[in-house]
């Protein structure tokens, strides 16, 4: 089964439910120190549109409708709860797939490798995962989740499951090779192949650590104005994405202070028609890494802009020598 389009939290095709824009200005200088939205007004704003989605479908989600496409279409477009994100340059050509496998591909850039990085990660808010449905879109309970898809199966796999999604029928399960701790909030993999990763409400503390070589095909996280950051950790690899169809690690930020981050020991290969996509984001710099950490493939850059209620939001990826979304990037400790 192709696995490499997924669908929306709720998994449901995402187009037949959206809103018309709204019209609001945009800023006109560069933005800083936005945090997440907390009106109870504003929450109640996109928990109507959530429930648009949810509600009325909630008993008759199944297998079938779990990899409706909502990366495939248009993921540079413009959301329908953020006005005015508009391209960083509207000139940016389309990243060419590359070929897969577990080297470089020969087409990716030859610069030399990025390694200017931080010492120490950002603080971030919304740490622990939303366990209490605080965040949740519904109102049926708690919406948080650790999911997978393993080679060969047609639906999920839960390793952390909300109240929800147990009311939809779906219980705990196991996965030889992964292993999810709640404390700590991290999930680990050791020699360990899926095809989708799947995370909602996690909070910006979520963990995957990495023992010995891992592949997933894609790394989807959904942030709900809570926080859907990603920490990879580890000395281990992580290939994600070979195939090199669609977005390899793709953060859902929406409307969140998310990111990703990569510690300093871990190894991590992405490919995709883009490799890296970060959306509605209010970090400006919304892929972080330890030094002595180098990055092959590009680096670093702001796709798209735009304000929500005035609140600073970003789409973000790791840019090529073309200022396009990298096809391939590369993480690794400095040899």
């Amino acid at each position: 089964m192709d696995h490499d389009l997924i669908g929306s939290e709720y998994s449901l095709p995402p187009e037949e439910y959206k809103l018309p824009p709204e019209d609001r200005s945009m800023p006109d200088n560069e933005f800083s120190g936005y945090q997440a939205p907390t009106r109870a007004e504003e929450k109640d704003r996109h928990s109507i549109v959530k429930r648009l989605v949810l509600m009325p479908i909630a008993a008759s989600i199944s297998a079938a409708a779990l990899f409706f496409s909502a990366l495939g279409s248009d993921p540079l477009g413009n959301d329908f709860l953020v006005s005015g994100l508009v391209s960083a340059n509207s000139e940016t050509p389309v990243a060419a797939s590359a070929p897969r496998g577990t080297e470089a591909p020969t087409a990716v850039p030859t610069e030399k490798p990025t390694d200017d990085w931080n010492d120490t990660f950002p603080i971030l808010p919304n740490l622990d995962p939303d366990t209490a449905g605080e965040y949740a879109w519904s109102g049926q309970g708690s919406e948080e989740y650790v999911r997978l898809v393993l080679p060969g199966d047609n639906d999920y796999t839960y390793l952390e499951i909300g109240t929800v999604w147990e009311r939809f029928g779906y219980t705990l399960g196991s996965a030889p090779g992964a292993s999810y701790d709640l404390a700590s909030n991290t999930l680990t993999l050791e020699n360990f192949t899926c095809d989708i990763l799947d995370v909602n409400l996690m909070g910006n503390g979520f963990k995957l650590k990495l023992i010995g070589t891992n592949r997933i095909g894609n790394i989807v996280i959904w942030g709900a104005m809570y926080g859907g950051s990603l920490t990879i950790t580890g000395n281990g690899t992580l290939y994600v994405n070979e195939n090199g169809t669609g977005i390899g690690i793709c953060l859902n930020a929406e409307l969140s202070q998310s990111c990703l981050m990569i510690d300093r020991e871990a190894t991590v290969e992405v490919w995709g028609d883009q490799a890296i996509y970060i959306s509605e984001t209010s970090m400006a710099e919304a892929v972080q890494c330890l030094k002595p950490i180098e990055t092959i493939g590009g680096e670093g850059g702001i796709l798209s802009r735009g304000t929500d209620d005035g609140n600073s939001i970003f789409d973000y990826s790791i840019l090529d020598n073309n200022g396009a979304p990298a096809a391939y990037v590369r993480f690794a400790p400095r040899t």
